[in-house]
């Protein structure tokens, strides 16, 4: 659902978060989904646009572009439209933000430190005219999961951990910290054979900036789309949560979600 008017935005983000409507949506959605695909899913700015970015170079050759990218590596409700890449299963590749639903049989999970997930967060729905207080409220309605139409963080990751899927674990901070091995291990439990330089050529060709300098190019096309300074990809630092979160705010959410990130070595 793309709306760009700020009020019938903001109408329609309130509106999914009703489960009478949610639910049937979803399940539109996710028609044609089939045990073979796997779903790269992950809570909502937890860098699933970048391993998508990725994962399409891996599998084309091709340098990734913002609307390539959205045809070989669709979102979950857009994949019967287009030509999604596909494994050597059969299996396509296909974005997803939901919690855990039965429909995922197979499974790349992007974790994110909910510190900087909360911050990203804030700072696009801010681009997005969804919100409008600052970051101190925005963390309260976090920690209750109310900045969106999903399930807390702890909540969203749990749900895949426990599922009965075949599952691999992507950890933001380790792209950043050793991407090439990060990347091997995908491409391993994904059965794509691929080579140290494959993963050196995809990390520099989706380097954040040059994704910046991609999304500059998208929006000067679609200048609309543009609302001061803030954009969709902005800094996709780990730990950039220092130098924007306020400490108390940072020990809220470690003391409600540090089991969870103890389970997944984020904190």
């Amino acid at each position: 659902m793309r709306v760009r008017n700020p009020i019938a935005r903001r109408l329609a983000f309130t509106a999914l978060k009703s489960r009478w409507l949610r639910a049937p949506l979803t399940w539109w959605r996710e028609r044609g989904v089939t045990p073979a695909d796997v779903v790269v899913a992950s809570y909502p700015r937890s860098g699933n646009t970048w391993v998508r970015f990725l994962l399409y170079d891996l599998l084309t050759g091709d340098e990734p572009q913002f609307r390539a990218v959205g045809h070989g590596v669709p979102e979950i409700g857009r994949h019967r439209d287009t030509e999604a890449a596909v494994l050597a299963d059969g299996g396509r590749i296909l974005k997803t933000h939901e919690p855990y639903r039965p429909a995922y049989r197979r499974a790349v999970y992007v974790v994110r430190d909910p510190r900087d997930v909360v911050v990203s967060e804030y700072w696009y729905q801010r681009w997005r005219n969804l919100y409008e207080g600052p970051l101190d409220a925005f963390v309260d309605r976090f920690l209750r999961g109310r900045v969106n139409t999903l399930v807390r963080w702890d909540r969203h990751v749990t749900g895949y951990l426990d599922a009965s899927i075949d599952l691999h674990l992507v950890r933001y901070a380790a792209l950043h910290e050793d991407g090439e091995r990060t990347l091997a291990d995908l491409c391993r439990f994904l059965g794509l054979e691929t080579t140290p330089a494959e993963h050196r050529r995809a990390l520099e060709r989706s380097a954040f900036e040059r994704m910046r300098a991609k999304e500059d190019r998208m929006r000067r096309r679609s200048p609309t789309s543009r609302i001061g300074d803030r954009r969709m990809i902005r800094r996709g630092r780990a730990g950039g949560w220092r130098e924007e979160l306020d400490p108390a705010d940072a020990e809220r959410i470690e003391t409600a979600f540090g089991a969870t990130m103890n389970r997944v070595k984020l904190a």
